[in-house]
């Protein structure tokens, strides 16, 4: 199994089922403000993000097989990984920088500071004046744990494999209990990390499953996640409720060789390859209500009349626009800036996009 390094498409469809629940949520709370009604519990759509970090911590392991104790190993793993992260987040992030320090003399008044502006830039997780850890992107702050995580791989990559993901693993431990005790960052979700590791270990030690027992297991994070739905996703919890059954939906993608090809599942694999620049765009779905209120004065339009159909309307455009930033801008960006020899193979990222 240490020599399969090929594209596993299954994860490429958990990536855009991951990308379009938190559009989701997101999209239900407005279409609630739109229309005046309350909004259904949907907060376990946030379960997305749990998704893409458990999703990564076994990416993270499965793509660096050749890596572990060779020279060179971390700078050619942390290259790859910011031309993966950074070219697109910050052609979103640097204008709103901008926006910020041009439009408000006072940062303090819309939560923001010289040093979250800075941070927001960085991937480090500066607090704001209110005391959350979000940059001025506001979905930003998963990058912040994903850049947590990918330092700390890319350090350990000095090491055997094995040594090096105990470390990982320990070192991740070491700093939520540190975060709980001080209630600091990081929180427990960056526990997801070492469980999607663990999943990369044993595709690595049993290699494929039975389809059956992956299914089920399949099943069994769609039934865990429905059974955690009212789990308050700012809690500690979180990582068990939700991790759990995430772990469950990657191990049942991974453990078994899925054959998904066919006409119809040629736009989950692409949305999926699109993901980042989804979940990345997807908050600017509400600009044309915000751009008409602002120019027209009124609430009243299309979100309010037919929301629903407005809705729809925003999903397929967002959808149409995450796969032409990732086709036009992310993917032809990212293959230049990989022709560099510090990071060209063998690590090989396709597996993540």
């Amino acid at each position: 199994m240490g020599g399969d390094r090929r594209r596993i498409a299954s994860i490429q469809v958990l990536r855009a089922a991951a990308a379009l629940s938190v559009f989701g949520l997101h999209l239900w709370q407005e279409l609630a403000q739109w229309s005046g009604a309350p909004a259904p519990k949907t907060l376990v759509l946030a379960a997305g993000v749990d998704l893409f970090f458990v999703i990564s911590g076994f990416i993270m392991v499965y793509v660096s097989e050749g890596l572990f104790a060779q020279p060179g190993a971390a700078r050619q793993f942390f290259a790859n990984r910011l031309v993966r992260i950074v070219p697109l987040y910050w052609i979103i992030s640097v204008p709103l920088v901008f926006h910020a320090l041009l439009r408000y003399a006072d940062l303090a008044s819309v939560d923001l500071s010289p040093g979250v502006l800075v941070g927001s830039l960085l991937f480090l997780p500066y607090p704001r004046p209110s005391g959350d850890f979000v940059p001025i992107l506001r979905v930003g702050w998963t990058l912040n744990y994903e850049m947590f995580f990918y330092a700390l791989f890319a350090g350990a990559l000095v090491l055997p494999r094995w040594r090096a993901i105990g470390c990982v693993a320990g070192a991740i431990s070491v700093a939520v209990i540190i975060g709980a005790f001080f209630n600091t960052w990081p929180e427990a979700l960056a526990l997801e990390f070492v469980f999607g590791m663990g999943v990369a270990v044993m595709r690595r030690e049993i290699g494929q499953i039975p389809r059956w027992v992956c299914v089920s297991a399949l099943i069994a994070g769609v039934v865990g996640l429905a059974i955690g739905s009212s789990v308050d996703p700012n809690s500690a919890a979180r990582a068990l409720c939700w991790g759990i059954p995430c772990t469950c939906l990657v191990a049942g993608a991974t453990l078994h060789r899925f054959d998904l090809k066919g006409p119809l599942w040629a736009l989950p694999l692409l949305l999926g390859d699109a993901s980042y620049a989804l979940y990345l765009f997807h908050p600017f779905a509400s600009a044309p209500r915000l751009i008409a209120q602002r120019l027209l004065g009124t609430t009243d339009g299309p979100w309010a009349w037919w929301p629903v159909s407005y809705a729809a309307f925003l999903i397929v455009s967002a959808i149409l626009v995450a796969i032409g930033v990732h086709l036009a801008i992310e993917r032809p960006v990212i293959r230049m800036l990989r022709r560099k020899p510090d990071i060209s193979p063998p690590l090989r990222t396709r597996a993540l996009g």
